[in-house]
């Protein structure tokens, strides 16, 4: 529960890992079968909900599908989970633990000035000598005041219509 896999899941996620490792009981794993409508009954969440929350979940290494659920038997049947923190008994193999090496992205990216960005929201970029800065005479442009009445363009369709 110290692990950064385990603090980065969200309520909803560690709900539905516990109704899964409820079905555990020393001598089967590998073979917990929990559906995702079962998950959602359980955990008291939308069944999409719980299908992204079993995604984070193998994503973070805390699960693992040992046998694909599906309806192509005969009977549907649900899928199997393995908790990766205790060995398999389906298979005999050792834990893997593999959320210990789980590690959350970087949030922030470096420019090459060494100044860091968040991944998120604008970024706006540094003027330029080649950028006119507002109020810059040499601009040519006052974005303040807009185009001058001399420069509005006006149709001589217009101007004729009304003389004549």
């Amino acid at each position: 529960m110290k692990s950064p896999a385990w603090r980065s899941l969200s309520t909803q996620d560690r709900a539905v890992y516990i109704e899964v490792a409820r079905v555990y009981d020393g001598a089967n794993n590998g073979f917990l079968a929990r559906s995702v409508r079962q998950l959602s009954d359980l955990a008291n969440v939308n069944k999409d909900t719980a299908c992204k929350c079993l995604t984070r979940l193998v994503d973070r290494g805390l699960l693992e599908c040992a046998t694909p659920g599906g309806f192509s038997r005969k009977t549907p049947h649900a899928a199997e989970w393995r908790l990766t923190q205790y060995k398999c008994d389906r298979t005999g193999a050792p834990p893997t633990k593999a959320f210990l090496h789980w590690h959350p992205e970087s949030k922030t990216r470096s420019l090459d000035s060494g100044q860091t960005v968040r991944d998120e929201g604008t970024v706006i970029a540094p003027l330029t000598p080649n950028c006119p800065k507002p109020g810059d005479s040499k601009a040519g442009l006052d974005p303040v005041s807009g185009p001058l009445d001399s420069d509005t363009y006006t149709s001589s369709h217009r101007q004729g219509a009304g003389n004549g």
